[in-house]
């Protein structure tokens, strides 16, 4: 009777083993990570979005949540005339990305002009605000990592809330947990002009900026890239600057292109190859950084 029991428990376990082995054509690598409603990667162009999803007579603003899960959420948006004000985040990170439109924003303690091809990260805890400048929409995106608690997790600044008034850069020290105290830009152009493959290498990547809730990579890639995999830890949002290739999304490889934006639940199988002759730089975001420094399980 032992002897059967054994047997019963061996057999369920390599079912159960099975069950999380994903081969490729397989959309999930491990279910029991699946926590949110996502189940499959996506990719958004953001040209075709925004072109779907314009601002409406008389809005100043739109914003469209396109993921969420415990880990951060994607927020698409578009703006006209002046934004929010002087804020900070008590519990999030925010990164934003400037896709087109040119503004300001408020960072360490003055107004930065901004424009197509920027990147913002800004700490929680730390003052920041945004302005547009001209006539023309401007078209960003902004991962919160976490997602705000309570869905709005701001405090304005000046404000009976804080003690921070205009001018300062940290609006609470007590949330600063990472050596960023401020938050900081970076013009991808430049970065990447200053940051080039050496000879016969095939991949660069280089950490900007990274707290307990996400990593920002700024990857510069030649040639094949990463096979099939899943992470154990993180989402991951990949955004395509430059260069075209192929992701693989919900079990088959899709084409992709500059301003095409790839969110990866963990937990859910993905990989990318360029394709062409040209370098393909991306960042990714990692929510939060992966586990140990690499939750990547492979697939082959």
């Amino acid at each position: 009777m032992k002897r059967i029991l054994l047997a019963t428990l061996f057999c369920l376990l390599v079912l159960s083993a099975s069950a999380l082995a994903a081969s490729p054509g397989d959309v999930v690598g491990d279910w029991s990570l699946i926590d949110t409603k996502y189940e499959k990667g996506m990719v958004f162009s953001l040209d075709q979005f925004y072109a779907s999803h314009p601002l409406k007579a008389g809005d100043a603003t739109r914003g469209d949540v396109v993921y969420e899960s415990p880990r951060c959420q994607v927020v698409i948006v578009i703006n006209h005339g002046p934004l929010i004000g002087l804020h900070y985040h008590q519990s999030a990170d925010e990164l934003v990305y400037v896709h087109k439109g040119a503004g300001e924003m408020y960072i360490n303690g003055q107004w930065i002009p901004v424009k197509a091809g920027d990147i913002h990260f800004n700490p929680r805890g730390v003052i920041h605000a945004t302005r547009v400048v001209g006539k023309e929409d401007m078209q960003v995106y902004s991962i919160f990592t976490p997602p705000q608690a309570g869905g709005n997790d701001k405090i304005f600044v000046p404000s009976t809330d804080t003690l921070a008034t205009p001018g300062d850069v940290v609006g609470s020290s007590s949330l600063i947990d990472t050596k960023y105290d401020k938050g900081q830009v970076i013009s991808l152009p430049a970065f990447y002009a200053s940051n080039v493959l050496k000879a016969g290498e095939a991949t660069r990547g280089d950490v900007v900026f990274e707290s307990p809730r996400s990593q920002l990579v700024l990857v510069t890639n030649r040639g094949p890239l990463i096979g099939l995999h899943y992470h154990q830890s993180a989402d991951e949002i990949v955004f395509v600057y430059k260069g075209k290739g192929e992701m693989y999304i919900d079990g088959k490889w899709v084409p992709v292109k500059a301003g095409d934006l790839h969110v990866n639940p963990r937990g859910v199988i993905h990989a990318t190859r360029v394709v062409g002759n040209e370098d393909m730089l991306v960042f990714s975001v990692f929510a939060p950084p992966q586990d140990g420094g690499n939750d990547k399980v492979f697939i082959q």
